[in-house]
């Protein structure tokens, strides 16, 4: 919750809780984990690297109970659907659970190969598996078997989150940033104006979220993907996970013990930048046929997407012209936002047909 949390460093051998809200971080058990799910403030489980790849705890965190696995591997994602059922997964395309408290656990057959880099269920029933190579897979029937709901192409996945039963996002390398509001059925590659490597993600709901990724990058939505404002770090180590506290508070992890903290996020208004309108101009708005673009600096590329993130029209052969027409007339009626790059800086404004 927002007091109370966990960290763990698979390699730095190092488990750390806080009670409040990560002001203040107290060591508690010399095992390192690499992922958590916790149920409630007193129950969560691990997952961790060979030799600690297993453990819960029903304290808060105070003491860790290993779990014995079926096999020695690498585990990189767990997600608890109740005090005794769990589910892992992990290097070898391992996929593992259980039913009673971690008194045995059970190899399950996720249907994929090669590295699950997370997991997560969504109910007792519904989970969704990260293969690192680009497939998404789905249960709905708590694991006995999986397929493949979608398959993205050109990143290396790393981390799913979903705001509700719905609406999911999945990141990974090359800036991606992947959302489906259909239960996973379809997914829509989002426009974050990155190529950096994303290793983790949290949205505190439907809107505002958080990606965190190699190099000390952090990025911010805060209407559901559509648009990303760049946050600054402070630093260049590799962050690895991020858990929002609230819409405008959040924690962040990364390698060689790095812990961020922000209880006061800022990004122009609803995530659109602002801060250059005196040089760019849209116009009329609403717009019925054409929309008139005019700024003091040339443009480099202008697109639009519509409210669901998905990318409508892309202009990259704007050639540095201070003045563009847009034809509109073809678009059905709705909100759309239209991005325009000038000068590696990207200028954001909703549109309304």
């Amino acid at each position: 919750d927002a007091n109370n949390g966990y960290i763990g460093g698979g390699l730095g051998a190092v488990n750390l809780t806080t009670t409040d809200g990560g002001a203040s971080w107290t060591t508690t058990s010399s095992v390192g984990y690499r992922s958590y799910s916790v149920l409630s403030g007193t129950n969560a489980y691990a997952a961790g690297i060979v030799g600690n790849s297993m453990a819960k705890t029903t304290d808060g965190g105070a003491t860790w109970t290993a779990i014995t696995p079926p096999t020695s591997n690498s585990l990189w994602g767990v997600s608890a659907t109740s005090a005794t059922t769990a589910h892992f997964c992990g290097t070898g395309a391992v996929y593992w659970y259980t039913t009673n408290g971690g008194a045995t656990v059970q190899v399950g057959n996720s249907g994929a190969s090669g590295l699950l880099t997370d997991i997560l269920f969504t109910s007792a029933s519904t989970g969704y598996l990260v293969v690192q190579t680009g497939d998404i897979r789905k249960t709905t029937n708590s694991g006995a078997t999986w397929s493949v709901v979608g398959t993205i192409s050109g990143s290396l996945l790393t981390e799913i989150y979903f705001v509700d039963a719905n609406t999911g996002f999945v990141v990974g390398s090359n800036g991606l940033v992947s959302k489906t509001t259909d239960a996973g059925s379809t997914w829509t590659t989002l426009t974050t104006g990155s190529t950096g490597y994303f290793q983790g993600l949290d949205f505190f709901d439907a809107n505002n979220g958080i990606v965190v990724g190699i190099g000390g990058e952090i990025m911010r939505t805060t209407d559901g993907g559509i648009t990303w404002s760049v946050q600054t770090s402070g630093t260049t180590e590799n962050l690895r996970d991020v858990k929002m506290l609230t819409a405008n508070s959040a924690i962040v992890i990364g390698e060689n013990g790095t812990i961020l903290r922000n209880t006061n996020i800022v990004c122009g208004s609803s995530g659109i930048d602002e801060s250059m309108d005196l040089e760019l101009e849209m116009f009329p708005n609403p717009v019925n046929s054409y929309l008139n673009i005019s700024t003091t600096q040339g443009m480099d590329k202008i697109e639009i997407h519509d409210l669901t993130g998905v990318l409508v029209f892309s202009d990259q052969k704007v050639q540095k012209a201070t003045s563009q027409l847009l034809d509109f007339s073809e678009y059905s009626e709705g909100v759309y936002v239209v991005s325009v790059h000038v000068n590696d800086q990207i200028v954001t404004k909703r549109v309304v047909k």
